[in-house]
Parts: structure tokens; C-alpha cells; sequence
């Protein structure tokens, strides 16, 4: 699916949803975002056998869209051009994992990382 039809529909349900309830706030779209975004985490983290719940009761798939679309939706709130800032991230991305001495860098955050937590 392209960009462009995720931010259009989105736009279309938020729209509706706003006729509903009133506009809201782009903090109360953030806060609704960190609420999707802790559901992915116990998701993923009942997948791994790492929390307590039932396995029937994961959506992660849905629980990614559902984040993707508060995600788009605070977008949308702050008048941010999600498909510009995507491009400008990803050349960002691409010119600093270009780059020799950063990819060492992040590599050894990675492995003290994973010592840290097998020593837990």
C-alpha cells in the first residue's frame, strides 16, 4: 500500500471520528499513540512469552495498524508532510549507515546492550 492512501484514509475516518467527538488536541493525539505503541510492546511481548496473557488475545497486526494510524492522524494534526519528512529521514538514514564510523558506533551500543541484559 502506498503512503499516499494510508494518509488518505486515514484522513477520511479521522474526519468522521472528529465529526463525532470534536477535534482534538495533537498532545491528546500523542498520548493516544503512546497508548498504541505500549499495546504493540505487550503484544509482542506475550509473543515472546515475556508477559503473562493469553496468546487468542494478540492482534499485532492490527495493533501496528492501529499505531500507524494514530501516528498519521497526529501527522495530520500538526500540519507535518509525512511523505517530505519520510524522504528526509531516509536519505538521513542512508548517509549516516554510509558512514563507516557510525555503523561501528551503533553496533557497539548494540552489543553492550545485549550483554547488560544477559547479565540480568
Amino acid at each position: 500500500m502506498e503512503l499516499e492512501k494510508i494518509v488518505s484514509d486515514t484522513q477520511e475516518i479521522s474526519k468522521r471520528l472528529h465529526d463525532v467527538i470534536g477535534p482534538w488536541e495533537p498532545s491528546i493525539h500523542a498520548a493516544n499513540l503512546a497508548g498504541d505503541v505500549g499495546t504493540v510492546v505487550r503484544s509482542v511481548m506475550t509473543i515472546e512469552g515475556k508477559h503473562p496473557a493469553s496468546l487468542e488475545n494478540v492482534r499485532l497486526e492490527f495493533d501496528i495498524a492501529h499505531t500507524l494510524f494514530s501516528l498519521v492522524d497526529l501527522c495530520n494534526a500538526c500540519h507535518i508532510d509525512l511523505e517530505r519528512a519520510w524522504n528526509e529521514f531516509i536519505q538521513r538514514s542512508r548517509s549516516r549507515f554510509d558512514d563507516e564510523e557510525f555503523v561501528k558506533m551503533i553496533g557497539d551500543r548494540i552489543r553492550l546492550a545485549r550483554q547488560r541484559q544477559q547479565k540480568e
